[in-house]
């Protein structure tokens, strides 16, 4: 499968993590649809910490690889949805109620630990 057909799926599994993420953290519903611009973040505080975890493809952007990437740690049996968002929940509680950060940045954050934590 190549990057842009993971990327497909993985769009879809992003946003379903940022939106229950978001969810629970507000306890009302939320749905988001995460803008290429946080994927790119997403994928330069990933890179920054952990550069071996990601490898960008010339062909595609970075928004791209990071979709790609949630596709791969799922397709892979790493881990369940499931279990994505509650430990994604968990650390964007302790975020929250640390620093008072914004939507953004703990959807940035959030994205990027699970990356972190589960795409190796």
């Amino acid at each position: 499968m190549s990057e842009k057909e993971l990327a497909k799926l993985g769009d879809a599994i992003v946003n379903l993590l940022a939106s229950a993420i978001l969810t629970l953290l507000k306890k009302r519903p939320v749905a988001l649809k995460v803008p290429n611009d946080i994927l790119s973040d997403v994928y330069r505080t990933v890179a920054s910490s952990s550069p071996h975890l990601i490898k960008k493809p010339s062909s595609v952007n970075k928004a791209t690889c990071i979709e790609a990437h949630f596709a791969r740690i799922w397709l892979q049996k790493q881990i369940s949805i499931d279990e994505l968002i509650a430990d994604g929940y968990e650390y964007a509680k302790q975020l929250q109620e640390k620093s008072g950060l914004n939507e953004r940045e703990i959807v940035i954050r959030s994205l990027s630990y699970l990356i972190s934590k589960y795409g190796k």
